[in-house]
This record gives structure tokens, C-alpha cells and sequence, in this order.
């Protein structure tokens, strides 16, 4: 899997953190094969989870699907890099100039 994607949400409460962990169990239970969930980080008022993927475009668009159930995803903002690069390809939200994992 040569992309890391990254899903990105505001979060600074524990309340938050447990959202976290359950978007990222049904991220690891509904995202197809090309896809593997590798973790999180949460601090520095975000949150974020880590997925490698083949397609991280298709990835996203899945992710989209399952995490609109959870929470708005308005707020979310998504990116992917080549596994080489540390440049990123912003996904979500449109209009977005800047992705930056803190």
C-alpha cells in the first residue's frame, strides 16, 4: 500500500477521543482490502487517522460514506501523500489550500 491518507477532525475532549476510537473501528470493519487502517493520533486540538491504501481516492469516498453516519463530516479535513513524499494531496474539504499533520 503505497498512499497514506489522512482523516482529520477537530477534537479536544475526551468525548472526543471516544469518537475517535469508534470512527476508527468502523473504518477498520467497512473499508474494503486496498485499504488498512494504522492508527490515530489525538493533541494540538485535532485528531486524525492514519489509513494506507492502493486507491486513496476510493478509499476516501468509502471513509466518507462510513463516517457521515457517525459524525459531520463537514468538519473533517482529508489528504493523501505518497508513502515517499511528504507533500500532500488535499481530498476534502474543497477550496482547501493548506493540510498540515500537527
Amino acid at each position: 500500500m503505497n498512499y497514506q491518507l489522512v482523516l482529520q477532525f477537530p477534537g479536544e475532549t475526551e468525548e472526543d477521543f471516544d469518537l475517535l476510537i469508534e470512527m476508527e473501528d468502523k473504518l477498520e470493519e467497512g473499508l474494503d482490502t486496498t485499504a488498512d487502517v494504522d492508527g490515530h493520533d489525538f493533541g494540538s486540538e485535532e485528531m486524525n487517522i492514519f489509513v494506507y491504501s492502493t486507491k486513496p481516492e476510493e478509499c476516501f469516498e468509502q471513509a466518507k460514506v462510513l463516517l457521515s453516519v457517525m459524525t459531520d463530516i463537514g468538519t473533517m479535513k482529508a489528504a493523501f501523500r505518497h508513502v515517499d513524499s511528504e507533500d500532500f494531496t488535499i481530498l476534502w474539504p474543497q477550496g482547501l489550500e493548506q493540510f498540515d499533520v500537527k
